[in-house]
Formats: structure tokens, C-alpha cells, sequence
């Protein structure tokens, strides 16, 4: 696995064995959707794995990168990932080992918002429904920020939840990106 654009294009990503990660075509589109939102933005990916939307994100110039994996296997390859930066990009993550909703839940009593929300929980767990209603309750998405869900077409997105619309599906294989904003934004195109 590689970056796939921006000031780290090419460099490989390792991961440990017992995560599933994004595939580069999945990977690809997805910030095709998001580059002109990318560049300056805070960005939170929950089940991290080894992290690769983030240090994605990164290459592509986000401002902040939060890295959240309940896995120390998980965390530990981020962490050497993000140690083959550059050390003012390093200054700019944060990689921590806990349950994703704990830490939506310190990160809403941090007041933290982000722009960038990308989650892919493990499939058929219900975890998409969860991770969307807590961080609606710890307001944790910036008013124009988006949140991206990866998840199986068995997992159905849900539409409507809480305070956030459903705006865009991509479907690639048995994966679909859904891509939510708040209910007072505008549809993204």
C-alpha cells in the first residue's frame, strides 16, 4: 500500500495483518471527492488501522491529522508510519489507542471539531450507526465539515441520523464511501 499524491507520493505504508485496510482505488476517489476541501483541514480518522487516510491526508496538506485505533498493533504501525515524515508534518498528528467512542466522547469534552471525519469501523457490527450518533451529541464535525463512512453494502448507511444528511454514496465493489454533512450545509455535488 502507497501514498497515492502529494508531497509523499509513493512512499509504501506497512500495516499489521489483522487489519483490513482501504484499497487504493477506494482511497483514490475518495479524496478525488474531497481535494478541495483537504488541503488546510483538521482531520479525524477513527479505526485507523495503519493509517493511511491520514498520512493521505497529510501528504495532500491537512493542517492536523487525528489518528484513533482501539488496537495497539494498530497504533504502533501508525506511529512508524508517521515516523518516515517529515518532522514538521510528524508535529502535526496525533495517534491514540482507545475505543472510538470514548474518544469521540474527550473530543467533544475538548471541544475539538474537525473538518475531515473518516471512519471504517469493522463490518456487520453496527458501529456506522454508533460513531454517526455520537459524534452529532459531542459535536465534534465543523459546521461545514463532512464525514466520510466506509462500509460494506451489506452494512446499510443509514439516511438521515440525528443531525446529519446523507449526500453522496460511492460505490466500488462490495464497498461503499457515504458521505455525510449537517442538515443546514449544502448537498455536495
Amino acid at each position: 500500500m502507497r501514498v497515492i499524491a502529494g508531497r509523499y507520493r509513493g512512499l509504501r505504508i506497512t500495516a499489521p495483518g489483522s487489519i483490513r485496510p482501504t484499497k487504493d482505488n477506494v482511497k483514490e476517489a475518495l479524496f478525488n471527492v474531497l481535494a478541495a476541501d483537504i488541503r488546510d483541514a483538521r482531520v479525524l480518522e477513527l479505526f485507523a488501522g495503519c493509517g493511511a487516510i491520514g498520512i493521505e491526508a497529510l501528504s495532500r496538506g491537512a493542517s492536523y491529522v487525528c489518528l484513533v485505533d482501539s488496537l495497539r498493533a494498530s497504533t504502533s504501525s501508525i506511529r512508524k508510519n508517521l515516523e518516515r515524515l517529515d518532522p514538521e508534518d510528524i508535529k502535526k498528528a496525533d495517534v491514540f489507542t482507545r475505543d472510538v467512542i470514548s474518544a469521540i466522547r474527550l473530543f467533544g469534552k475538548r471541544q475539538e471539531r474537525f473538518d475531515i471525519i473518516f471512519l471504517d469501523p469493522p463490518y456487520y457490527r453496527n458501529w456506522l450507526k454508533k460513531c454517526l450518533k455520537n459524534i452529532n451529541i459531542y459535536d465534534i464535525l465543523s459546521n461545514s465539515g463532512l464525514i466520510v463512512a466506509e462500509h460494506s453494502k451489506k452494512d446499510k448507511a443509514p439516511e438521515n441520523p440525528e443531525d446529519l444528511l446523507l449526500v453522496r454514496q460511492l460505490t466500488y465493489g462490495d464497498t461503499i464511501l457515504s458521505i455525510y454533512k449537517r442538515r443546514d450545509t449544502e448537498k455536495l455535488g
